[in-house]
């Protein structure tokens, strides 16, 4: 059985109830993934693995507990890479578990997870990607440039359609967040859009 395929249902159910059509398609996606071939061996977690433990450790979701049981088939990164400024992405990680060159390949969407440490300020970034990150873990505040921070607890989404800047926020508590990409899935398409901050 594929290691993955109770997270993927239990994240399916989860992006389901957004009720939109980015959810569905990242729900049937997840679904559609069960059946992949798990590619690869994994890495170790990043230099912030203190924080990932912290933060699977402290919430309450279900889709916390499926993580623990698959963290060693995770292959994390860093952000420290270009554009984003290097201060900032070394203090972030990421994994792809869906998509090109994922642990489980698709050509269509692409899924993983996001850890964001404390009190760290990732400004405006975009890509042309319909992303949706469910929080797992942490609190959390989002802005676009036409709307304030607001906060975004375990359960609850953070939903960018394509080419609209975003900006996150953390607190005392790290983020993780599961997060996908749909429609153009290109990594070549996200830039950062800090002149927003100015």
């Amino acid at each position: 059985m594929n290691p993955f395929t109770n997270l993927f249902e239990i994240a399916a159910s989860c992006y389901g109830s957004h009720g939109s059509t980015a959810g569905a398609l990242v729900a049937g996606g997840l679904m559609a993934a069960r059946k992949g071939a798990v590619q690869g061996d994994p890495s170790t977690v990043p230099p912030i693995d203190r924080h990932l433990h912290h933060a699977l450790k402290a919430s309450p979701s279900t889709l916390a507990g499926e993580l623990v049981k698959v963290q060693q088939l995770l292959k994390w990164y860093t952000c420290a890479f270009d554009p984003i400024p290097y201060d900032i992405g070394i203090q972030m990680a990421f994994c792809q578990i869906i998509g090109p060159g994922g642990l489980i390949h698709s050509d269509d969407m692409r899924a993983g997870l996001f850890l964001q440490q404390p009190n760290l300020y990732y400004p405006f970034h975009s890509h042309e990607a319909e992303e949706l990150y469910l929080i797992v873990s942490g609190t959390a505040e989002w802005r676009t440039p036409d709307m304030p921070f607001a906060p975004r607890r375990v359960g609850q989404f953070a939903h960018h359609p394509s080419w609209v800047p975003h900006a996150m926020q953390t607190a005392s508590e790290p983020l993780l967040a599961m997060w996908s990409w749909i429609g153009n899935i290109e990594a070549q398409t996200y830039r950062m859009d800090d002149h927003l901050d100015s």
